[in-house]
């Protein structure tokens, strides 16, 4: 089975949809023949990105034919001074010729993985899509997608994919009560982690602890983009509630900026120093980061999976999640499962770890046994198994059509 894993689409390069393609193709380089796996780049990428897909294994196609699609996609939304390329476009760039382009660039593929955005159904054998979340339309203004981009998203998976992959059940129900995928389209996949990065043996970065004022074993952890659905004010009200003033054992906020908070905003101007943004961490320094934390903090309202528990529990430090939804399902009984709309929760969850040694030694150990079970090769072969499905759905579909006809 041949089979283009597209995923370069992704909003962020160093997202987790970006992650969850890289990893996805290295897998999948590892359970099927060589050459069989290809990621096909639609757009203009650094060229450190492009290594960074070569280095999975997978053949990386680009060129005239794959970047075609880029600029046509570019000119139908603009409006030029002189050439109205809105207008012009859409007379030429007809949905056959869109899909005679992209057949090409995914190069006579059996199956066609569309991790972001099915860009046309191209001649393959059949066509599958991974619907990360609904949380644009689920919880509206609390994604940097918006609700819009995510129903057309939405709706190129009804029209063209055979089968749709959630990373969660959590994400597979959402989708069946928002979204007109239907139900026995869906399959749950969940992501893996990698464990050769995320250990408990990851080297401290002990210049980044110095830079902000830090001593391992003595702050908690947020990694994430500080988007409105990762319940940024509550966690920080919960916490300042849970912490005395006096206590040298701060919230780390490690992350880009996303939305904003008004209580955040108001405890970072009275320099309150148990709460402390530092900001974009680079991958290299996150393994030991979540290592030196005493604790990871993640109570998002929704998630579509969630990489940061399992990260955080692999390297051993303990998780205080919210127990409903994907994290919940993902993180089970090895973390701290809280109602992540009660504050008093949270807080008495961050005073356990703060200062019950014991609990934390246990869930320490808990945590490292969960995560265990969550890797890229355990996802790759599921995922695979969703493809011999899916050309097993596609075939019974055109033998259904060819019959009605």
């Amino acid at each position: 089975m041949r089979v283009a894993v597209d995923f370069t689409g992704a909003a962020s390069p160093r997202g987790g949809t970006w992650r969850y393609g890289v990893e996805l193709a290295r897998g999948l380089v590892g359970v099927l023949p060589a050459g069989a796996v290809r990621v096909p780049v639609f757009e203009p990428l650094a060229s450190e990105l492009l290594d960074e897909i070569a280095a999975t294994g997978a053949a990386v196609r680009t060129g005239p034919v794959t970047s075609r699609v880029d600029v046509l996609d570019g000119l139908s939304r603009r409006h030029g001074r002189f050439v109205p390329w809105d207008r012009l476009i859409p007379l030429v760039y007809r949905p056959w010729v869109r899909r005679a382009v992209v057949s090409r660039a995914v190069g006579g593929c059996d199956v066609y993985h569309a991790v972001t955005v099915v860009r046309a159904r191209p001649r393959c054998r059949a066509v599958v899509a991974t619907l990360h979340d609904m949380l644009p339309v689920a919880f509206p203004g609390s994604s940097l997608m918006s609700a819009a981009t995510h129903d057309a998203m939405v709706a190129g998976f009804v029209r063209s994919a055979d089968l749709v992959i959630t990373p969660s059940a959590a994400a597979r129900d959402d989708a069946v009560r928002l979204s007109p995928v239907p139900a026995e389209r869906i399959r749950v996949v969940h992501h893996g982690i990698d464990h050769a990065t995320f250990h408990p043996a990851a080297a401290v970065p002990h210049e980044l602890l110095a830079a902000h004022r830090l001593t391992a074993g003595r702050f908690f952890l947020f990694v994430g983009s500080l988007e409105r659905r990762k319940n940024v004010d509550r966690m920080v009200r919960a916490y300042l509630a849970a912490v005395p003033a006096d206590a040298d054992c701060p919230l780390v906020l490690a992350g880009a900026k996303g939305h904003d908070h008004p209580l955040l905003k108001e405890v970072l101007a009275a320099a309150d120093p148990r709460v402390r943004p530092i900001g974009y961490v680079p991958d290299a320094a996150l393994p030991g980061l979540y290592a030196a934390a005493r604790g990871l903090i993640h109570v998002a309202v929704t998630e579509g999976f969630g990489f940061t528990p399992l990260e955080a529990m692999a390297c051993g430090t303990p998780a205080i999640v919210a127990a409903v939804g994907a994290s919940g399902e993902v993180v089970g009984d090895a973390g701290l499962g809280v109602d992540p709309l009660n504050e008093v929760a949270i807080a008495r969850a961050v005073y356990t770890l703060r200062t019950d040694d014991a609990a934390r030694a246990r869930l320490s150990l808990a945590g490292r046994r969960r995560a265990a079970g969550f890797t890229w090769a355990a996802t790759a072969r599921s995922t695979l198994a969703v493809y011999r499905e899916a050309v097993q759905v596609a075939a019974a579909r055109r033998a259904e059509l060819a019959g009605a006809a």
